[in-house]
């Protein structure tokens, strides 16, 4: 079942779509579940994953924010 959840940055807002369950990982990796475009994106960004039943979007420490 296909998940999305709608990542807003500064005016930029983009809407995330991808197959599978969390853990996944967002970032410019080609390996990355979600890969994001941006010279202020990491390569392994943040990581979406499902904490007590919440999606949540846990930064990776980057440091690209």
């Amino acid at each position: 079942m296909a998940q999305t959840i709608r990542l807003s940055v500064t005016s930029d807002t983009q809407d995330i779509t991808w197959s599978g369950v969390p853990p996944v990982t967002l970032g410019r990796a080609d390996t990355s579940g979600v890969v994001l475009a941006g010279e202020d994106v990491s390569r392994e960004h943040a990581t979406i994953d499902d904490v007590k039943g919440t999606l949540s979007l846990i930064d990776q420490g980057s440091g690209g924010g």
